[in-house]
């Protein structure tokens, strides 16, 4: 049987802005390797200068209770007004997310997970994240996982009005370890083709419920609780 690609997406960015701010992000990681950048050549341009401006959140150099990624995820699942759809193929939200999932939940938040499915590339992860599903589903959570091959994008659907994308995972290698980059945008096609890509993900996807969840086998129950003993590696 021929092997499915992965489910992910690309985005291309292009305008004035781009070349400063994210110069000076890329400047950063050169001046890191002992290179040398010359800022006063280095300007943002006018164009820069509107309502479009897009949010950059780098994971440089995060640390434990000190993560930029972290705090962007919890920021946009607290302010939340009506939808938060998020998609993270290794979904291992510490305690603190939990909650902030939970109470969105119970603030009448339409909360949705798209997370990998049995054919992924760390199925010791998967195993430790069900493992955490059970307060999320029993307050209403909606847990996908996607069925036709790997889920590799990441994206944050905030209502109408935001989308976070980017190379961060919800979970605490992205957080506290891995240097990270996510771009927030309030861009109108920009969310309304990641709303259609959650969206067809959905359908390719099993819901998974405190039955499934309980239905688990012995061996699954096993990986899991063994894994999550490496919580902050995985």
């Amino acid at each position: 049987m021929t092997q499915r690609p992965w489910r992910d997406y690309e985005v291309g960015l292009r305008a004035q802005w781009w070349q400063g701010l994210g110069g000076f992000i890329l400047a950063s990681y050169w001046l890191d390797c002992q290179g040398a950048a010359d800022l006063a050549s280095w300007e943002i341009k006018e164009e820069a200068a509107s309502e479009d401006v897009l949010l950059i959140t780098s994971g440089e150099n995060p640390s434990y209770r000190d993560s930029g990624i972290r705090s962007l995820f919890q920021l946009l699942i607290q302010g939340a007004k009506a939808r938060v759809w998020l998609a993270s193929p290794y979904f291992l939200p510490d305690e603190n997310l939990r909650e902030s999932l939970v109470r969105a939940r119970q603030r009448g938040i339409d909360v949705r997970i798209l997370t990998m499915g049995k054919r992924c590339d760390k199925p010791f992860v998967r195993h430790a994240a069900q493992e955490r599903y059970g307060d999320l589903l029993t307050s209403g959570v909606i847990i996908y996982e996607y069925q036709p091959s790997m889920l590799h994008a990441k994206l944050v659907l905030v209502d109408e009005d935001w989308v976070s994308f980017g190379s961060a995972n919800f979970d605490p290698r992205s957080f506290f370890q891995n240097e990270e980059l996510n771009i927030t945008s309030r861009d109108k096609a920009l969310i309304t083709a990641a709303a259609s890509f959650i969206s067809e993900s959905f359908l390719w996807s099993e819901t998974m419920s405190l039955k499934s969840l309980r239905q688990r086998s012995w061996y699954q129950r096993l990986m899991g609780r063994l894994a999550l003993l490496f919580y902050w590696q995985l």
